[in-house]
C-alpha cells in the first residue's frame, strides 16, 4: 500500500527538481524526478519555482520524537524520518502537508493566497514545535534509502489526505499565532531575521549579515567584531558550514559598506548627502535657465556663474542646455 502510495506522489511533485546530497557535495542542482531518486539524494524539492505544492514543517532532536499534530488531529499526508543509520545519526522528520490546490508564486500572482500559505507554514511550525530556521525549499527525500517514509491515516486507498486551507483553520487558533507574530516582528524590526538556505549557503548567509548589521547600525550598537561574531554563530547553522576564508569575506564587504555608504539611521551617508546635493542644484537650475544663458552670453564664464547662483559648474551647464533648447522649441 505505502508504495503505491508513494507512487501517487510522485504525480504530484514537479518532474524538474532541485536536488543536493550533502554526504557527497555540498551544493544543490536542478534535475529529474526519476534521476533523483535512481541516484538516491538525500533531499529533492516538492515544490517548484512557481508552486507551492504542500508545507513541511521540519523536526530534530527530541522534537522529531513528539508527533504533536496529533493533539490537533492534523496528520501529515507523508511523514519522511531518518534512520537509525542515517549520515547524521540524529533523530530527524519531516512532515508534509500536501495542498488540495497549490498555490501560484510567479509573475503575477495573487499575494494574499502566498502570503497565507507562508504564514500557515509559519504557524505550523510554531504550534507543532518545529525548526523555525527551515526553509520549506529541500525536504527528506521519501525515496533514499536511509529515510523512513510512512503516512499516518487519514488515507483512502492509494489516494493522501490533501489539504485545504479552511482544514488548517478549524483545528489551529490561526489568530493567536497571527497577532504573536505581528508582537514578534515589530519587536524585530530593524534586526530582521533572514532565513538560512541550505542550497544558497553563501548569498543568505550574506543577507541575515547584512540584516543584522542595519540593525544594530541603526541602534548603535555596530561593530566589526559583533559582526564577525554572528556571521560565524549563523554559519554553523549550516549543514556543512562556509571555510574561514568566505565567511571573512562576507564580513569585510559588510563592514566596508557600513563604514563608507551606510548611516546607521543617523542621517544620510556623505555619497547619499552629495547625490542630494546635486539633485537640488539641477532643480534650482530650472528655474534660472534664462539667466544663467544670459551670463554666458554675456561671456561670463561656467565657475563664475556658479558661484553667483550657488551651484555647480555641472548644474550651470545643465541648466544652459535646458534654456537653450526651451528658446528653440518657442
Amino acid at each position: 500500500m505505502l508504495e503505491n502510495f508513494l507512487a501517487n506522489i510522485k504525480t504530484r511533485l514537479p518532474q524538474s527538481v532541485l536536488a543536493q546530497d550533502p554526504a557527497t557535495s555540498s551544493g544543490s542542482w536542478r534535475t529529474s524526478l526519476p534521476k533523483a531518486i535512481a541516484k538516491d539524494v538525500e533531499r529533492i524539492s516538492f515544490n517548484s519555482p512557481i508552486f507551492i505544492n504542500c508545507i513541511t514543517v521540519d523536526f530534530d532532536g527530541a522534537a522529531a520524537l513528539d508527533e504533536k499534530w496529533q493533539d490537533f488531529d492534523l496528520p501529515p499526508t507523508l511523514s519522511v524520518s531518518n534512520r537509525p543509520d542515517s549520515r547524521s545519526g540524529r533523530p530527524g522528520r519531516h512532515d508534509t502537508y500536501f495542498l488540495a490546490a497549490p498555490v501560484f508564486v510567479g509573475a503575477g500572482a495573487r499575494t494574499k493566497p502566498v502570503a497565507f500559505a507562508r504564514f500557515l507554514r509559519r504557524a505550523l511550525t510554531a504550534e507543532f514545535g518545529g525548526d523555525r530556521r527551515y526553509t520549506n525549499l529541500l525536504t527528506k527525500n521519501p525515496w533514499h534509502s536511509k529515510h523512513f517514509a510512512k503516512t499516518p491515516y487519514l488515507w483512502s486507498g492509494d489516494q493522501g489526505f490533501l489539504y485545504e486551507f479552511d482544514h488548517f483553520k478549524e483545528k489551529i487558533d490561526l489568530e493567536k499565532w497571527s497577532a504573536i507574530f505581528r508582537r514578534d516582528d515589530a519587536e524585530n524590526r530593524g534586526r530582521a531575521v533572514v532565513e538560512l538556505d541550505e542550497s544558497a549557503r553563501n548569498s543568505s548567509l550574506f543577507d541575515a549579515a547584512r540584516s543584522y548589521a542595519y540593525g544594530t547600525a541603526k541602534s548603535g550598537d555596530y561593530s566589526f567584531a559583533g559582526l564577525s561574531d554572528y556571521i560565524e554563530q549563523q554559519n554553523l547553522l549550516f549543514i556543512e558550514p562556509l571555510g574561514l576564508g568566505e565567511t571573512r569575506l562576507i564580513a569585510r564587504s559588510i563592514d566596508r559598506f557600513i563604514a563608507t555608504r551606510y548611516s546607521g539611521g543617523s542621517g544620510l551617508s556623505d555619497l547619499q548627502r552629495q547625490r542630494q546635493r546635486k539633485g537640488a542644484d539641477v532643480r534650482r537650475a530650472r528655474s534660472k535657465g534664462p539667466a544663467i544663458l544670459a551670463r554666458l552670453e554675456a561671456g561670463v564664464g561656467w565657475a563664475q556663474i556658479g558661484e553667483e547662483f550657488e551651484m555647480t559648474a555641472n548644474a550651470v551647464k545643465v541648466a544652459a542646455r535646458r534654456a537653450r533648447h526651451r528658446a528653440r522649441a518657442d
